[in-house]
């Protein structure tokens, strides 16, 4: 009877040191190998998709048609997938919103990149007719444009380790009338675990 409570003490024993072991090696691994980092978002480029323009500075015929598509690179250096949610690009000029696009959720792979591509489409509104800088801009020959984009995703490491994230980039930039192209373009983005 000793010997089976003996044995029984040391298996005992035996099964709480390989659970304390395999613990402290899953949580090693969790601060080292599988600590979340932070997905490497880059601006590839951004296309100017159409420009129509108006005819004369008048504001009863004036008609603007612009798309602009961004192209953005994300690699994720997780080792686990990195799932994001529908969110939204704003085009502005100056400080208002003259366009939106939709980006759809989607999931990045562990250690993949993914190219997200959105066109903004501009809406010639009845607040864009009245920003008093426009027929400035329009005779200058250079809009001033910026777009922002907001996404939120998650790191899902084994199941157990969760990591919520948000990344914004904002861009500015000038479209230039009279070469019809994008210029004086600067972006940043900043990813920040939640």
């Amino acid at each position: 009877m000793k010997r089976r409570k003996a044995a029984l003490i040391g298996c005992c024993g035996v099964l709480a040191f390989t659970t304390v072991l395999l613990g402290l090696i899953i949580l090693i691994l969790a601060f080292t190998v599988f600590k979340a980092k932070e997905p490497d978002i880059s601006i590839k480029q951004i296309e100017l998709g159409s420009l129509g323009l108006p005819t004369s500075l008048n504001l009863s015929d004036l008609h603007l048609n612009l798309s602009l598509t961004v192209v953005v690179s994300v690699y994720n250096p997780n080792h686990a997938s990195f799932r994001y949610s529908n969110s939204t690009s704003f085009m502005f000029y100056r400080q208002l919103i003259v366009g939106e696009a939709s980006v759809p959720a989607g999931k990045i792979g562990a250690r993949d990149t993914e190219v997200l591509r959105s066109t903004l489409m501009l809406n010639a509104s009845s607040s864009l007719l009245l920003e008093p800088n426009l027929l400035t801009d329009f005779s200058a020959g250079s809009f001033p444009m910026s777009t922002s984009s907001i996404v939120y995703g998650r790191v899902n490491i084994l199941n157990i380790f969760k990591h919520h994230a948000r990344s914004s980039s904002v861009c500015t930039m000038s479209i230039d009338i009279s070469s019809r192209s994008v210029q004086n373009l600067t972006c940043s983005t900043h990813v920040k675990f939640l």
